[in-house]
């Protein structure tokens, strides 16, 4: 260590700080310029971090100044110093180079070394969770970016040169690791599910990893130099945001959006974090370790890629066991239907064939046909709950027609006229079996109640689907209800604000001027 703080300039290596405490203080003042240390003439791209060249020759001449400014600090102590002043006066000095403490290296180091460790104890998490094709390549993404963040740090530290096969060992570890991170790329292509052209050519998620592969095993056969990877790496960006922007406008599910916009938020904070601490230092060419605290945009990264996959974890959870709780109840319900609704059947047959003798009483010649009406409509009733709960996924456009078909022949029976309209939004294509079931048993309690209380001649039902928020508005043009701030006491009512609630929405009762409203908001 010398004690002063060094910058690119035009003609060489400007000295841009100087340590009070160095061995240089009072020898040397900031602006004037260190031309040669002893016998190695210093040239401007010495002081990079990395061998940032996509000529290997160039490379590699780098690799030689380094190791001969490094035997100089090392060989000759004290080492003389050609210093050119800002009149362009050169004179030379002496001076005593000293070995860096390792608590200042580590002091110095703390935000990266920080995200280092950070990113290390994440992948351990991760691989706690879950042993998925996602936590893995999280896992993956998480060790290669912490890698990097403890290899880069003791080499964006140094002011001239490291130990020569500390630092080339340092260099591939950084080259390996950053392109290790190529993992983010097979986890866009997977997240929040497969593409479709991944699912039907699946070894095309290998195709990253075949790239590391190649680019990496050329490097270090010294083929190719570390930085001619650059427009590769502009290319791994794009196709990285392209996919994810992709499944943002492809996903239905509210949910799943927002856990892509979250994983939105990984490439975009890396992007900030390179171009701050790798792009700009290079260009600007100054210490990129003054630049080091923006290390911690790489944490904010790896906690926003986490708790993407593990919100996407327990939603999956929550809806397979929604799946398996409706396939649950759909095999009571069949065997239900296959036992009693085998019984009503044979009541209806019954019924169909049966007769009183000649000169019975009128009211028991009655019986036999609400018997008959009885048990049809109970095996009615039987057969639209089943579809109600089934399990399958269907169209929102089905789910109306189905229900505008099956309630207006419901309420036609008691003179009532149904009108049914529905605003469905392009973005939400299917309905959710829950949301099914609970729609549908909301509908058949309301028209229930405006057949048994209402006195109406008409109903009118709006369905508006949309992100952001739904609504089934259901009106009637009978006799009215109580005012909206009374007690949901009845069971039919308070069955309906259970079901909405369910759904995660509201629902609200309201008189009109010539009826009843009630509005159920719900998430699709």
């Amino acid at each position: 260590m010398m004690g002063i703080k060094l910058a690119f300039a035009d003609h060489g290596i400007r000295v841009a700080a100087i340590e009070d405490d160095g061995p240089l203080a009072g020898l040397i003042v900031p602006g004037e310029y260190v031309r040669a240390i002893g016998n190695v003439q210093l040239e401007r791209d010495d002081i990079l971090r990395y061998p940032e060249f996509v000529e290997r020759r160039d490379e590699n001449a780098w690799w030689n100044r380094q190791r001969a400014i490094y035997d100089e600090l090392k060989n000759n102590n004290p080492v003389d110093l050609a210093i050119v002043s800002s009149a362009q006066e050169e004179r030379t000095i002496q001076i005593k180079t000293i070995q860096w403490p390792l608590r200042s290296v580590m002091t110095r180091g703390f935000p990266v070394f920080l995200s280092g460790a950070i990113l290390a104890v994440m992948s351990l998490v991760i691989y706690a969770l879950s042993r998925s094709p996602v936590h893995r390549t999280c896992q993956v993404f998480f060790v290669s970016l912490g890698l990097y963040h403890m290899v880069t740090a003791p080499m964006a530290l140094r002011e001239i040169a490291l130990c020569p096969w500390m630092e080339r060992g340092m260099a591939y570890v950084a080259f390996i690791s950053a392109g290790a991170c190529i993992a983010l790329a097979h986890f866009s292509l997977i997240f929040p599910r497969r593409k479709k052209w991944v699912v039907t050519h699946p070894w095309l998620l290998g195709l990253p990893y075949l790239y590391f592969a190649v680019s990496v095993g050329l490097y270090l056969a010294g083929i190719t130099a570390f930085g001619s990877t650059c427009l590769w790496v502009v290319f791994w960006a794009l196709l990285i945001v392209g996919a994810t922007l992709h499944a943002y406008v492809t996903e239905e599910d509210l949910l799943l959006k927002r856990q892509i916009l979250l994983f939105l938020m990984i490439p975009v904070l890396l992007a900030i974090f390179f171009c701050m601490y790798i792009i700009i230092p290079g260009v600007m060419r100054t210490n990129m370790f003054q630049y080091s605290y923006f290390a911690i945009l790489s944490i904010a990264s790896v906690f926003s890629m986490a708790l993407a996959v593990e919100n996407q974890r327990i939603y999956q959870a929550a809806l397979a066991k929604e799946q398996a709780d409706l396939r649950d109840r759909l095999q009571m319900v069949r065997e239900v239907h296959d036992n009693f609704g085998n019984v009503l059947s044979g009541i209806v047959r019954l019924a169909d064939r049966g007769h009183l003798p000649d000169g019975a009483d009128s009211a028991a010649s009655a019986v036999l046909p609400q018997i008959h009406g009885v048990a049809q409509h109970c095996l009615t009733e039987m057969r639209d709950f089943m579809v109600a709960i089934d399990p399958v996924s269907s169209r929102w456009e089905d789910y109306v027609v189905q229900c505008r078909e099956h309630f207006a022949d419901y309420l036609a029976a008691f003179n009532i006229r149904l009108t049914l309209h529905a605003a469905i939004d392009a973005a939400c294509e299917t309905i959710r079996p829950s949301v099914q079931y609970h729609l549908t048993g909301i509908l058949r309690e309301a028209l229930g109640n405006v057949i048994k209380h209402a006195g109406a001649d008409e109903v009118h039902v709006e369905l508006v689907v949309r992100h952001g928020g739904s609504e089934l508005t259901i009106e009637d043009n009978g006799a009215g209800c109580r005012e909206p701030a009374r007690t949901f006491d009845a069971y039919g009512l308070s069955n309906m604000e259970g079901r909405a609630k369910e759904l995660g929405g509201s629902f609200r009762m309201e008189s009109t001027a010539g009826g009843c409203r009630l509005r159920v908001g719900f998430s699709p």
